[in-house]
């Protein structure tokens, strides 16, 4: 009588083996490949402090708009949002919650003719510093994610956190408005680099979300889109989990689901990460936010990335009216 395993032909054995060696090989790339963006990401963020302070100390910054501040120090408002709605409670409470002093965040409520102004008006709205300031909030979804990561699910049980948010299927991304465009061809090199080779190029089609899904999955409408108290959750340049959301949101796609939430990665033009402070939505169409983009990094380590190109010129705030409006 011959045993199920002597049936084996050599060639169902070397199958066998060369799978074992497979994942042996993909659980080694993984944690090596985590190590790497970690040191990667700290040394991004370490360069940036860096520069800041250097700046502090010098006294002086060209913006990228092309603008010469005498002063790379802070330029934070006043709060000037009153009365105070229970969202901007909302949102002051996480910031304070993620280790933010109040000092270091404010909110501005804009007039209603905000959007009907080009660029210039809403930095004058907002007394901000300069128009490489203003910014938005994109939400960005991977077509191929899902397919991918159903077709790859047991080989995908053996990759880091980082590999697996590289693979998510949704992305909050803050870009500025009128000084470059936006360039999702360069974030998709960025996340096929980070799944260290696990994913082929044609796992990323990356495109702005449809109508009602930015609000669904973040709980803010059209013109509002901020990853501070997003109700989804946030994933950091690791991978790991840097603020929880509201549980009871589920069905967001990758990277980090988990009790019926689901948690998705923040990416930070590598171009807003040099800046002192910039504007965003604040939750509410008429309500924005203005950070410190030190004290943003540290709390919610976003991946930094090269994703911009240009620098904006003629056409730039025709091409800004066509996209979402976000801050």
């Amino acid at each position: 009588m011959v045993s199920a395993a002597a049936a084996d032909s050599p060639e169902d054995l070397v199958a066998r083996f060369a799978s074992i060696h497979a994942r042996i090989d993909t659980l080694e790339a993984a944690l090596k490949g985590d190590l790497t963006l970690a040191l990667k990401n700290k040394q991004r963020s370490t360069a940036i402090i860096e520069s800041e302070e250097e700046e502090d100390r010098d006294g002086k910054q060209l913006d990228l708009d092309g603008e010469t501040s005498t002063s790379s120090s802070l330029s934070i408002p006043a709060t000037s949002a009153s009365p105070v709605s229970e969202t901007q409670r909302r949102l002051s409470s996480e910031l304070l919650s993620q280790g933010i002093p109040e000092n270091r965040f404010a909110f501005t409520r804009v007039p209603g003719d905000y959007y009907e102004g080009g660029l210039e008006y809403r930095r004058e709205c907002l007394n901000a510093a300069s128009l490489s300031r203003l910014c938005k909030t994109l939400l960005l979804e991977n077509t191929k994610a899902r397919k991918f990561n159903e077709r790859d699910e047991v080989q995908k049980a053996y990759l880091s956190p980082s590999q697996r948010a590289a693979l998510s299927e949704h992305f909050l991304v803050v870009v500025q408005y009128g000084n470059a465009r936006f360039d999702a061809e360069r974030l998709k090199r960025e996340l096929l680099s980070n799944t260290e080779g696990f994913a082929p190029a044609k796992a990323f089609n990356l495109r702005l979300a449809k109508d009602g899904v930015a609000e669904s999955m973040t709980g803010f409408v059209h013109g509002a889109v901020t990853p501070v108290g997003a109700l989804c959750g946030l994933l950091g340049s690791k991978g790991q989990v840097v603020s929880k959301g509201k549980e009871g949101k589920e069905g967001f796609g990758e990277g980090g689901e988990e009790e019926g939430r689901s948690e998705i990665p923040v990416v930070l033009s590598s171009r807003i990460a040099k800046l002192p402070e910039f504007w965003m939505g604040g939750g509410e169409v008429d309500l924005k936010l203005c950070l410190s983009t030190k004290d943003f990094i540290r709390a919610y380590d976003p991946l930094i990335a090269e994703i911009m190109h240009g620098d904006g010129g003629e056409g730039a705030e025709k091409e800004e009216k066509e996209e979402d409006d976000d801050l």
